[in-house]
């Protein structure tokens, strides 16, 4: 994940993702793409970063899965110095893919997590301080959410992809799910 911010760049991934170790890495580069500074976060257990957003204190949200539990969430200041980190875990392939900072300073998440042995569709949302205030459950086969952003009216809208609608044969399908303000869908497409 990548984002230009006023003549510099933040990029965000991970280190090897094969070793055991894989840690969250985020690099700040001026605008020629020397590097300023860059930082590693993570537990011991391996970790994969999928995204990154400048908050609106000029910090840093991180997004990714952490192999011990689940999503893992990591919020830093301006220099990349760690203010908190949260973990959500909805089974063991709970991966987290996006994260979007909300008109109310929260944080929306989305990803997969494990329901009644099927992997769906998991949006959860957060205050400021990245702890839940909800979570919703989207999907009923095998379902995917790979980004979220919110919408004009409050809602959001996912991108993913759904096995639900496939033939045999076929390729799983794209997917469009818009949500309200409290993440129950309002339509998919």
């Amino acid at each position: 994940s990548e984002m230009c911010i006023r003549d510099s760049y933040i990029f965000a991934g991970h280190t090897n993702e094969a070793s055991p170790s894989a840690d969250f890495w985020l690099v700040k580069t001026d605008h020629q793409g020397n590097v300023e500074w860059q930082r590693r976060y993570g537990t011991e257990e391996g970790d994969i970063c999928r995204s990154v957003q400048q908050t609106e204190d000029e910090g840093y949200i991180l997004l990714g899965s952490s192999a011990s539990s689940g999503f893992l969430l990591i919020k830093t200041d301006y220099r990349g110095n760690v203010e908190w980190e949260r973990t959500f875990s909805k089974g063991a392939r709970s991966e987290g893919y996006c994260v979007q900072q909300t008109t109310d300073g929260g944080y929306i998440l989305v990803g997969n997590g494990d329901f009644d042995d099927d992997s769906n569709i998991w949006l959860i949302k957060t205050d400021t301080y990245g702890n839940k205030e909800w979570e919703k459950r989207i999907g009923g086969g095998y379902d995917s959410g790979e980004s979220v952003l919110q919408t004009k009216d409050g809602g959001y809208i996912i991108t993913g992809a759904t096995w639900a609608y496939c033939g045999q044969d076929d390729f799983c399908n794209l997917w469009l799910v818009k949500t309200d303000s409290n993440g129950n869908e309002e339509w998919n497409k």
